[in-house]
């Protein structure tokens, strides 16, 4: 099950927001975190991963010890799973639910800058 069919996905939604970080040579990254109030029962949800099927739990810390909300499976399990279209996809539509939850345009997909590469 994805996490746009879960059932906890309405009420996880309202704490999802989006941290910008910062810019490399695919333009800026947009890492999805989780509000520290949200409420305990979606932290302990369990989702499909988008690439490879296997059940993880999205919402987990970083180095940093931010709660932050994944679609695939850990860099420590399997790398490949973060780098494959279905899970760009995947993420693509959970900040495409979130832009319409909160009403603000979904991140861009790269910052335009002064000098493109052609």
């Amino acid at each position: 099950m994805t996490i746009l069919e879960h059932p906890l996905w309405g009420e996880l939604l309202p704490y999802l927001y989006i941290r910008r970080g910062a810019t490399g040579v695919n333009g800026a990254r947009h890492r999805i975190e989780v509000r520290q109030d949200a409420p305990a029962s979606v932290f302990r949800l369990k989702v499909d991963c988008a690439h490879c099927g296997r059940s993880i739990f999205p919402i987990r810390r970083d180095a940093r010890g931010a709660w932050t909300f994944n679609v695939s499976c850990p860099l420590a399990v399997r790398v490949k799973c973060a780098r494959m279209p279905a899970s760009t996809a995947m993420a693509k539509a959970v900040r495409g639910s979130m832009a319409a939850y909160h009403g603000t345009p979904p991140a861009p997909e790269r910052e335009p800058t002064l000098f493109p590469l052609f």
